[in-house]
């Protein structure tokens, strides 16, 4: 019973909020990761903080960050900050010299999870690779690069956890960079994946 909303129809700050927390109670999400936020007071105003639990740099000074939300009844952070301030231990690559794949501090956000349900754990991380601004043909090494480091990550320090991974990829499904991610070969060609 998902609400399509319609494009042409302009929405009010009020309406445009409440739209959003429509949206986002249908997904049924116990947890969320999102790219391109200004701050966390502009998540509270979607996810109230008696409900969500959320992990933002919130001394970045950016407004691309990348943030996860969740549901503190059902989920528990693991060596979560106590104030849920990201820190350089929520990075995957917090080193300066990561700066040219991962610009503005747009690098992995990431967090591990324990369902307080079945006590089972996972690790969500959230990406936002470099946007194409100048061209493919300009940029198209930053997102390759950071698609060739996070795939090396995964593999040496989340093999075999349970992981999510998500975010905004600015590429095509079957962009080298993506195609790096979804099958593990860091030297992956551009075009859909060759089945086998």
């Amino acid at each position: 019973n998902i609400k399509f909303l319609d494009p042409n129809k302009p929405a009010s700050q009020g309406n445009r909020k409440q739209r959003l927390q429509d949206v986002i109670g249908q997904t049924k999400g116990d947890v969320f990761g999102l790219s391109e936020i200004k701050d966390r007071k502009a998540l509270e105003a979607i996810f109230p903080p008696a409900q969500w639990g959320i992990l933002i740099d919130d001394d970045s000074g950016n407004t691309q960050d990348n943030a996860i939300v969740f549901n503190k009844a059902k989920l528990e952070m693991i060596d979560a900050p106590a104030d849920l301030k990201a820190t350089d231990a929520n990075f995957l690559f917090p080193a300066s010299t990561d700066n040219q794949l991962f610009p503005a501090r747009r690098d992995v956000l990431f967090a591990t999870f324990r369902d307080k349900a079945s006590g089972k754990t996972f690790v969500m991380l959230v990406v936002h690779l470099k946007a194409r601004v100048g061209g493919r043909d300009t940029t198209e090494w930053q997102r390759v690069g950071a698609a060739r480091k996070i795939a090396f990550a995964v593999e040496s320090k989340f093999d075999g956890k349970a992981l999510v991974i998500g975010g905004d990829w600015n590429d095509n499904p079957d962009d080298v960079s993506l195609n790096v991610l979804e099958t593990g070969d860091r030297n992956a060609k551009f075009g859909p994946p060759k089945a086998g």
